[in-house]
């Protein structure tokens, strides 16, 4: 008798798992200091750091250019040349420090530069931009990632950037930021500092008689039916005035005017968004309380962030104390 005795292992071979690690864009980087300055300590994602010109010209155009390529590629990141900032780039985090177009300064270019990156930039968890003093109240930043549904979650003034600042106008140049330069995360979730919030102003303006007076938001808004927005806030930011008709031109009745304030809740205010809240309080005035809206249709004003709002009404406050004293 013959006895075969057939064992099976339950073992298998170690099978070693290993996870990409999240990618980190950083674009537009000069000669690639800033992207040098991370690469040397960065473990946990992977850098792609990217210049717009090609790697023949940006050698010919930076002192550092190779220096800093090979400290990257050292470190174990990734070095792309010819990449526009403007190109979908699919990663957790990019960081654009102070873009600028090519040449003298245009700010309209600037903007839609701005704009453009941050359409195809709006997939990723965090992005932050670094600007110039200047570049920080006339670039509109924070309105212009409102379009693309960002919030600005955190913001560092006074930023003081560390790597070597080197191109200017697409020269090996130096710049000065400014003391007011700042750096801005922008993310979906909404600023635990509300006064990062954007907000808008908004004077609702309607024709009365003499005894049509008294009248206020809240009451307008108080209708289900003409709930604004459940992202947003709509308020009344200063007592309601009353214009008389004795002070118009070619206008016989009463001017009544509510001071209405948006403010960003839980979806950043943009401008668009705005425009529509101001057309749906328009169309309540005239079905609710049918009155005839003056100087209707008219595009809403600037968008601000709350705290600047904020500041503007307690100076305007102070003012009004002094000159009543």
């Amino acid at each position: 008798i013959i006895v075969i005795i057939i064992t099976y292992s339950t073992t298998h071979p170690t099978q070693t798992m290993t996870t990409t690690p999240p990618i980190w864009w950083i674009v537009g980087d000069g000669d690639l200091s800033y992207s040098a300055q991370c690469a040397r300590s960065e473990t946990t994602m992977h850098i792609h750091a990217t210049v717009l010109e090609t790697e023949a010209h940006h050698r010919r155009v930076y002192h550092n250019s190779d220096t800093n390529t090979q400290i990257i590629r050292d470190a174990g990141h990734t070095v792309l040349f010819g990449i526009d900032c403007r190109q979908p780039h699919p990663c957790e985090r990019v960081d654009f420090l102070f873009p600028h177009v090519v040449g003298k300064n245009n700010l309209k270019r600037n903007r839609k530069l701005v704009r453009d990156f941050l359409c195809n930039a709006s997939g990723a968890q965090h992005i932050y931009i670094a600007v110039t003093q200047e570049q920080s109240t006339t670039w509109q930043i924070a309105q212009s990632a409102a379009l693309y549904g960002l919030f600005v979650t955190e913001l560092e003034t006074r930023y003081r950037p560390t790597h070597h600042l080197s191109s200017h106008r697409g020269r090996d140049r130096g710049f000065r930021v400014g003391d007011d330069a700042c750096r801005y995360l922008l993310s979906r979730t909404a600023p635990s500092n509300g006064d990062l919030q954007l907000c808008c102003r908004h004077q609702l303006a309607m024709k009365v008689s003499a005894t049509v007076v008294d009248r206020h938001l809240a009451e307008l808004l108080q209708d289900n039916e003409l709930v604004v927005n459940e992202d947003l806030e709509v308020m009344e930011y200063k007592a309601p005035t009353l214009v008389e008709a004795s002070t118009l031109k070619n206008c016989s009745l009463n001017v009544y005017v509510l001071h209405v304030l948006m403010v960003g809740k839980k979806a950043p205010l943009s401008r668009p968004i705005a425009d529509g809240v101001r057309e749906h309080l328009e169309d309540g005035v005239r079905q609710k309380w049918g009155l005839q809206v003056a100087k209707g249709g008219r595009m809403v004003g600037q968008l601000v962030p709350y705290g600047a709002h904020k500041k503007e009404m307690e100076s305007s406050a102070k003012a009004d104390s002094a000159s009543s004293s």
